[in-house]
């Protein structure tokens, strides 16, 4: 009885070490290797990567007075984190609003005509204008706002909401 467990047991240890392995796709039969073929075969490599982006705008942009004309400015600055887009596509930043600050007390209302401004340029945005461009890159990259408005008559809390609008195109 011994030697027929000992007999199957070394039977059952031989006929496993001698296993078939494939590399071909479960559904692609063409890359089956057998004992009489010569010819390479292929495997297909591939990955996919989404467009990704992170565009951070201000939450607040407080002006403040500048001592040598008594009007009120502040930067803001936009900036891009990891952006990886596809082939000539670029993150595109726009800005729209009336561009006038409001307060008042009592029911009456004051109006301040500000304006925003990009980088180095003299020319004011309007609504809709592109403040930024962002393309592929892992650094940071940025754009610089200039908010300015002159000095107001009446004192108050001035306000305004602009919105930002972020597309790729």
């Amino acid at each position: 009885m011994k030697k027929i467990i000992t007999f199957v047991l070394s039977m059952t240890a031989a006929l496993s070490l001698s296993l078939t392995a494939f590399a071909a796709a479960e559904s692609d039969p063409a890359n089956t290797f057998g004992p009489s073929d010569t010819t390479g075969k292929e495997t297909t490599v591939n990955f996919n990567v989404d467009p990704t982006y992170t565009v951070t705008i201000p939450a607040k942009v407080t002006l403040a007075k500048d001592a040598s004309d008594g009007n009120y400015r502040q930067d803001a600055v936009i900036k891009a984190e990891n952006v990886r887009l596809l082939e000539n596509k670029m993150v595109k930043v726009t800005l729209a609003g009336d561009f006038k600050l409001t307060t008042g007390e009592n029911g009456t209302s004051y109006e301040l005509p500000y304006t925003v401004k990009v980088g180095d340029s003299d020319t004011a945005i309007i609504t809709g204008g592109i403040v930024a461009t962002f393309g592929t890159s892992t650094t940071d990259q940025t754009s610089t706002l200039h908010f300015a408005a002159d000095n107001p008559t009446y004192a108050g809390e001035y306000t305004d909401t602009v919105t930002f609008t972020i597309s790729v195109e």
